[in-house]
């Protein structure tokens, strides 16, 4: 009888909604962790990982990271020293937030439209956008976690009267979000909105705004007072985010300065098309929803999250389109008001449909999401370094560069593995080939350029580790470094790096 008791008990606290839930999680776990595990590293990675070693050891490293990302480098140090340099520590970091997310994608569910949280459960755990796009060692995911609470907790303070102190930390969660990615102040445009559809309510909306803004004050200042300590008035410029406004204005005004880098628009859509296949399918769904809406007039409830969430989508496009370039990488930036969208509107659509239909609705997802992983095993579409090369040649470093000494080299994955340190603790050296960023602005985190190039002349460099980007960032510019490479420098060992994405061989040279 204790046994059938114990049973009865156990059926009734697991609902079918807990097993779904927990089956859901389980496979985004295993799915990210599959592709952490197996997708070739990318060359802001090792910028991300160097920066995070060198705050380590005390030193400043030469890029914009405490400016533009301070949030995001903090958590890549903390999780470098807990897992003692691991190749893998930026990714740690990205596969927790990136599960993390759920939580503020369900709070407004949740809030908004609460049949439909099954649905939002499985398009963040199991669909190949947020599991893939999340998965690199970049700041997408940590500011897409922020960006989402920033968002859910000011929408549930005004649905919850006694929980209006969440407004505060979502003021702490929007700074947060721009100290991972600038490109998160167009947050302030949803959240505008959604209080402009609170009208009929003043008092409480006063009281949440007024909250918002302490929390927004209590992790600004702070912020703000350690990236001045570090470069001053040029550094709080770059943290607030007028250096991408200047950017974007001179391509606007077509500044000659101002370069296009990375892919074309159009590789760039094919890449999104091939790997997030089916939030490509879930964007289109809520577009043609959004704009069915717009000429019908119908707004259906003053609440009605549509606008918020097709408002955020809006500017996002919006800036994008005034930005230089559109990077696979910056998919990321959309990802959540393109799930929300998406999961009101097939949820909408979920309660109509039969059986059958939603049967084949599911297959149909299913498939788009089978395509997508398959495509990206067989063929990467990004990655310089795989592990077993980068494991390699640090291993090679370790044994004949002594510990003190410092290579030059952009593929700074391989020293953050190894011990050693860049010139100058130069992390990303490819801003000295990147026209749309100023020559002040290079300066206050680079030293000149005439100085490296004149170390590199005079013998002042000892070690070179040479590969593509480091090809690139120092050798093939004006000065024609690379001239030097055979008469001054010796080849000492080569490493194959295939990441199935590109053939990098990495070559150590040591001066003759």
């Amino acid at each position: 009888m204790s046994k059938i008791s114990i049973g009865k008990i156990l059926s009734k606290a697991i609902s079918k909604e807990a097993v779904f839930f927990l089956l859901c999680l389980i496979a985004g776990l295993i799915l990210r962790l599959y592709f952490m595990w197996h997708m070739p590293f990318t060359n802001d990675e090792g910028a991300y990982l160097y920066d995070a070693k060198t705050l380590l050891e005390g030193r400043l490293p030469g890029g914009d990271v405490l400016t533009k990302s301070p949030v995001a480098i903090i958590l890549f140090s903390f999780f470098a020293w807990v897992t003692h340099g691991s190749l893998y520590a930026a990714r740690l970091v990205s596969l927790f937030f990136s599960l993390a997310t759920l939580a503020p994608i369900l709070a407004m569910v949740f809030v908004w439209q609460k049949k439909n949280w099954p649905i939002a459960t499985a398009v963040w755990l199991i669909f190949s956008a947020p599991v893939v796009l999340t998965g690199f060692g970049h700041t997408e995911a940590v500011a897409c976690f922020f960006a989402g609470s920033a968002l859910a907790l000011f929408v549930v303070a005004f649905f919850r009267k006694n929980l209006c102190w969440l407004a505060a930390l979502s003021g702490i969660s929007f700074v947060l979000a721009l100290g991972a990615r600038k490109i998160n102040l167009v947050l302030i445009i949803p959240l505008l909105i959604f209080v402009l559809q609170k009208h009929n309510d003043r008092k409480s909306r006063n009281k949440i705004i007024v909250l918002f803004l302490a929390g927004l004050l209590t992790a600004g200042i702070p912020l703000c007072a350690f990236v001045f300590g570090l470069y001053g008035w040029d550094g709080i410029q770059e943290f607030v985010g007028l250096g991408y406004v200047n950017i974007a204005s001179h391509r606007i005004t077509g500044n000659a300065n101002v370069d296009i880098w990375g892919l074309n628009i159009l590789e760039t859509l094919k890449i999104i098309a091939r790997v997030a296949t089916a939030h490509v399918v879930l964007g289109l769904l809520a577009i043609i929803s959004v704009v069915a809406m717009l000429i019908s007039r119908k707004r259906k409830t003053p609440d009605n999250p549509i606008w918020v969430l097709a408002a955020w989508l809006g500017v996002l496009v919006l800036l994008y389109s005034v930005w230089p370039t559109f990077l696979p990488d910056y998919a990321v930036d959309f990802l959540l008001p393109v799930t929300l969208l998406g999961v009101f509107v097939v949820g909408g659509l979920w309660g109509c449909c039969s059986l059958v239909s939603k049967a084949i609705i599911v297959g149909c997802f299913l498939a788009l999401n089978i395509l997508s992983y398959s495509s990206i095993i067989k063929t990467p579409w990004t990655g310089m370094f795989d592990s077993d090369g980068t494991k390699k040649m640090a291993a090679i470093m370790q044994e004949m560069i002594p510990a003190k000494e410092a290579v030059l080299t952009a593929a700074t994955i391989v020293p953050y593995l190894s011990g050693h340190h860049t010139y100058y603790d130069i992390s990303h050296p490819l801003w000295y080939r990147y026209e749309f960023i100023s020559e002040k602005e290079k300066g206050i985190f680079l030293p000149p350029w005439d100085k490296v190039s004149s170390d590199v002349r005079q013998g002042n460099v000892k070690w070179i580790l040479m590969e593509h980007l480091t090809d690139y960032a120092y050798f093939r510019n004006t000065d024609q470094l690379i001239n030097l490479i055979n008469q001054d420098w010796e080849l000492v060992a080569t490493v194959p790096n295939n990441t199935g994405f590109r053939s990098n061989t990495l070559k150590l040279y040591k001066i003759k």
